[in-house]
């Protein structure tokens, strides 16, 4: 996976479960793009909201067999550094409906301190448990919930986006929706 930004080059590559990444100096703020479908700006103004709150949630309490859910974990596997759930390159993410972005719709989210990660939208939070907008959580003000395998997960500075020796990566600032889904190709899960 080869992702063009201004100014530089962000490459993924995947050989097993070995990831190599070069930081690549990241626009203050996504451009509204053709390749984004929709640039949500998070206003971290509003009382409640906490979006320098990173949650988590247990993949495996995804169990409804029939859903999207766990249909779309059928083809993840778990970083073992970090404990997230991955799919299709991207980190599992649930976020809110109020961001109009599906299971298996796949998103940027940008922090204030300008680092991106690329991510899939895995599971959808309540909406008894969000604000009005469906935008975070009322609870405790999360924007963004990453999907982990709470046996690897090893709490928040485990996260791909915190730096050793920090408690958090910042606010995010932007979530950015790509057109299409996950399930819009024809997939077969493959058993090696």
């Amino acid at each position: 996976m080869v992702q063009l930004f201004q100014g530089g080059i962000r490459v993924t590559m995947i050989a097993a479960v070995v990831f190599l990444s070069w930081p690549v100096e990241q626009p203050d703020e996504p451009q509204q793009d053709p390749v984004y479908e929709a640039v949500y700006e998070i206003d971290n103004t509003v009382k409640g909201l906490h979006a320098s709150n990173l949650t988590h949630m247990g993949y495996k309490s995804i169990t409804s067999k029939t859903s999207l859910q766990y249909q779309l974990q059928q083809f993840g596997f778990t970083d073992p550094s970090s404990g997230v759930r991955i799919v299709d390159c991207r980190y599992c993410i649930a976020v809110g409906t109020g961001f109009d972005a599906p299971v298996g719709s796949y998103i940027d989210v940008y922090f204030e301190d300008g680092d991106m990660l690329s991510c899939i939208v895995a599971d959808i939070k309540a909406a008894v448990d969000t604000d009005d907008s469906n935008t975070y959580c009322v609870h405790d003000g999360s924007v963004v919930e990453f999907v982990v395998d709470n046996d690897v997960y090893d709490g928040v500075t485990g996260l791909p986006v915190v730096e050793e020796g920090d408690k958090n990566a910042g606010a995010v600032k932007y979530l950015c929706v790509y057109p299409g889904n996950f399930f819009d190709e024809e997939r077969e899960l493959k058993v090696l």
